[in-house]
């Protein structure tokens, strides 16, 4: 997994992805900083961009099973959903406004994964568990 301690989806999502790789016998949860030179990372962009969690499944021989970045495709459409209604694009040149801005995406992202209805948890799980059913077929 390349992450970086400073993100929140990371922080999100890592304990969800360690539980997965407890539950598949032999594997195992490496991480990797995502460092900002060009490197390993470039290999696993996210429609172009630089994004974290990247976590990469492999086979006993190394061979890539398959990818999940960042977050769920649910959970992705309401950030941008959030993101567009937030006050930061009309902070441009004021710190304290976009330092509050971003304050408060975050706080609505989280309050998201909060819901009840555990909706974005799922769809992570759920992703993930479709990306390795589909190249290891379902578990028995």
């Amino acid at each position: 997994m390349l992450a970086e301690n400073w993100c929140g989806d990371v922080h999100r999502n890592s304990p969800l992805i360690a539980r997965i790789v407890e539950s598949i016998p032999g594997a195992e949860l490496a991480g990797v900083p995502a460092r900002p030179e060009p490197g390993h990372h470039d290999c696993y962009l996210n429609n172009g961009f630089r994004s974290i969690p990247v976590v990469v499944f492999f086979d006993a021989s190394w061979n890539e099973i398959g990818r999940w970045i960042e977050r769920s495709h649910p959970a992705t459409a309401k950030a941008a959903m959030i993101s567009q209604q937030d006050a930061r694009h009309g902070a441009k040149d004021d710190k304290a406004k976009q330092d509050a801005a971003m304050n408060d995406f975050r706080a609505q992202v989280n309050a998201e994964y909060a819901a009840p209805d555990n909706a974005l948890w799922r769809a992570a799980a759920a992703e993930v568990r479709t990306l390795l059913e589909t190249k290891l077929g379902p578990k028995k």
